[in-house]
């Protein structure tokens, strides 16, 4: 088992997930999280904490070029796509990305599963969704 703790907002809090062993530490760039980094105090996580955790990019419905720009700078081991992105938007984003794909799924049916698994990612990650709110809402 792997763990992300996600949401970081400083280096400091970053800082105590590598020190307790997280193996990712999630950045939020999507626009309406309230758990927004700042892109200058993400480079502070990303040049103090390099080869300690291994950053992983949260975003959500954003520009291609956007998400591109932010993992190259950061160097981000795994792009977490967790919105409403498709499987075409995830192919072009592998092609030209040098991170791992992840894509948040949210399970209210079988289908649900189905249609998880043939998503085009390196990874999914299984999230809660709780009154039409996409992750991160602290209900299962």
């Amino acid at each position: 088992m792997k763990i992300k703790i996600c949401g970081l907002k400083n280096l400091k809090q970053a800082q105590c997930a590598a020190d307790c062993g997280a193996d990712f530490a999630g950045l939020i760039f999507a626009e309406n999280s309230p758990r927004k980094i700042e892109f200058k105090e993400a480079e502070k996580i990303a040049k103090n904490l390099k080869g300690k955790v291994k950053l992983v990019g949260v975003f959500q419905n954003q520009p291609l070029e956007f998400i591109l720009e932010i993992s190259e700078k950061l160097g981000l081991f795994a792009i977490q796509l967790h919105g409403r992105e498709d499987a075409e938007f995830a192919l072009e984003l592998a092609k030209k990305a040098k991170a791992q794909i992840w894509k948040a799924v949210w399970l209210n049916s079988e289908s649900d599963l189905k249609d998880a698994l043939k998503f085009p990612a390196d990874a999914l990650l299984v999230d809660a969704s709780s009154n039409g709110k996409l992750g991160g809402t602290n209900s299962l």
